[in-house]
């Protein structure tokens, strides 16, 4: 699926082809990201969500075990602690969807111009767009089988016009997007996907780190 260009890139891309490497045309590349990736966009931001998402994971299973505890002991005086270590897992589970989407806001933005749209939507998809939708509630669940899988695809297209191989990681993002649901491998698997897509980003811009 190709869009035309949008319009603020359509005048660079006339001029490319009045010079003869335009698209379509011999030895075109598609452009490369102006920016590397800095230490903020890496292993920082993946790293910070996995922590948090396995301490939203550990802090809602344990302290809804010992809610459900107190339940069965009819002891409704004093679940404090269980109270507390629950209201801890919500909190850390906000926290890391709140960075997950700040690094496909990051992600989404590295992007060239001409490569921001996806699959399963149609017209062209900002870095704001691509963030914020997934605060809004029940579409989010659709916006996540769109951007994740999106960004993969931009890559795949990147990859080829510049003549390297390593498939991006779709498959991961799907079923992260799926186990989002049951918690427990959600985070393990957006570690995962960040983890590729990053390795794959930071080879199109010649990093070696």
């Amino acid at each position: 699926m190709n869009y035309p260009p949008p319009p603020h890139v359509y005048a660079q891309q006339q001029q490319q082809q009045l010079s003869g490497v335009g698209p379509g045309m011999p030895g075109y590349r598609a452009p490369l990201a102006t920016l590397p990736l800095r230490p903020m966009f890496g292993s920082g931001i993946r790293v910070a969500h996995l922590l948090l998402g396995v301490l939203a994971v550990i802090g809602m299973v344990v302290g809804g075990i010992g809610l459900v505890l107190s339940a069965i002991r009819n002891d409704f005086d004093a679940p404090i602690v269980e109270i507390g270590i629950f209201s801890v897992g919500v909190l850390a589970f906000y926290a890391a969807a709140i960075l997950g989407v700040y690094w496909l806001y990051k992600a989404w933005s590295w992007l060239p111009d001409n490569q921001r749209y996806a699959k399963h939507w149609t017209g062209w998809i900002t870095p704001g767009t691509a963030a914020g939708m997934m605060f809004v509630p029940y579409f989010h669940y659709y916006w996540m089988f769109v951007i994740p899988p999106g960004l993969c695809d931009a890559l795949d297209r990147l990859q080829v016009s510049h003549g390297t191989q390593q498939p991006a990681p779709r498959q991961l993002a799907i079923a992260a997007a799926i186990c989002q649901f049951l918690l427990l491998p959600g985070p393990f698997l957006w570690f995962l996907y960040m983890s590729r897509a990053e390795k794959i980003m930071r080879g199109l811009t010649g990093e070696t780190r």
